[in-house]
């Protein structure tokens, strides 16, 4: 009878377990990723700016294909899982993701993207005059809400007007600079400018003050014969009154030599007769020395190409110039006015600086920086 009895049990316990698992198997797929259906997207932000692109990701499950929508987009549509898309115009997109799940139903999501306006530092300034005050007005695009100016050795030397009034009390050279911020977005951008403090300079400064990485490349050396030698003029650091760069001079003791910009006219400016004009400049040398001058010459040479002369007649004039300069081992400042009368024509085309070595000035390395000529009247 206890042999029926769990015979009995066995059975129906064998019987309990098959259905239990073919029930299972019928009512439960929630184990099957499969068969699971899940709206998930990502988007990488809700705003942008012009031409800058975003990413977007469905990350839905059970999707058997999708479409995304941008209004005014590139691209307009797409059916990848990933997709890049930027908008070229301002405003609020009317975007969207459909998906399409296993099992035929469909689910849309709407969104919308606001694109913003590149932001663009500018300003401008009245008149740069010593001891008097000189209006910054901000013209900025994108609308900027902060602003961030840094006015060296100015009164202020900061602010976070958007239109500030700064003076300064002494000529000089100052690098303006305005930070713009637009806290919608977060995004900053610079605007630089380098400013005359009294009458500008003349002279390129990026080239003249050695400030441009390609700034020898504008300058020719000569000592007296043959090509311009090449590589003796370099861009070091340690420039003169503050600056981050200067020019280094290889002199070879040639019995003649010089260093000119002359055929360098995207460098160079024009003077007029009748003109009055500062030269000025700063230099040191490795070892104490003289040198006989320091001037600025007007030369458009009959036997250059059209191209080079751009259709200007030839010009030839020397100036005066500051001579018998004492050169030492720290850095000294030079300068001098001149009336420009003795100019054979109203205006000189291709004024440029003038520097020779002449006459048994020995070896040695020279700095010269920061040359300016200034129009004073």
């Amino acid at each position: 009878m206890k042999q029926k009895i769990f015979s009995l049990l066995s059975l129906t316990l064998i019987c309990f377990v098959l259905m239990s698992t073919f029930s299972c198997e019928d009512s439960d797929n929630s184990d099957d990723p499969a068969r699971i259906k899940e709206f998930l997207t990502r988007i990488s932000q809700d705003r942008t700016v012009v031409d800058q692109e975003i990413i977007l990701s469905d990350l839905s499950l059970g999707v058997e294909s999708r479409l995304w929508s941008f209004e005014g987009g590139t691209p307009l549509s797409s059916t990848e899982p990933e997709v890049a898309v930027s908008f070229s115009d301002v405003g609020f997109k009317n975007c969207s993701l459909t998906v399409m799940y296993f099992d035929g139903t469909e689910e849309t999501e709407n969104f919308t993207i606001e694109v913003l306006p590149p932001l663009i530092a500018n300003f401008e300034n009245s008149s740069v005059e010593v001891n008097l005050p000189v209006q910054f007005t901000d013209t900025s695009e994108g609308n900027p809400d902060q602003w961030s100016w840094v006015f060296p050795n100015g009164t202020p030397e900061t602010s976070t007007d958007p239109n500030p009034v700064v003076t300064w009390s002494a000529e000089q050279e100052v690098t303006v600079s305005l930070t713009v911020t637009r806290s919608s977005d977060g995004i900053s951008t610079t605007e630089e400018r380098t400013l005359s403090v009294g009458p500008p300079n003349l002279f390129s400064r990026d080239y003249h003050g050695f400030e441009s990485p390609d700034a020898p490349s504008a300058w020719q050396t000569w000592d007296g014969g043959g090509p311009f030698p090449p590589n003796t003029i370099t861009r070091v650091s340690g420039g003169a009154n503050g600056t981050a760069y200067t020019g280094r001079v290889e002199y070879n003791g040639a019995g003649y030599w010089g260093m000119i910009t002359r055929d360098s006219r995207f460098a160079n400016t024009t003077i007029q007769q009748g003109g009055t004009y500062r030269l000025s400049f700063y230099i040191k040398a490795q070892t104490a020395t003289s040198i006989p001058f320091v001037r600025f010459a007007n030369l458009i040479p009959a036997w250059w190409s059209d191209e080079l002369a751009n259709g200007d007649p030839a010009q030839d004039f020397y100036s005066q110039g500051i001579y018998g300069i004492a050169v030492t081992t720290e850095w000294q400042k030079f300068e001098a006015e001149f009336t420009i009368n003795d100019l054979p024509y109203p205006e000189g085309l291709n004024t440029f600086p003038d520097i020779e070595l002449q006459g048994g000035v020995s070896p040695n390395v020279f700095f010269i920086d920061e040359i300016s000529l200034q129009k004073l009247n």
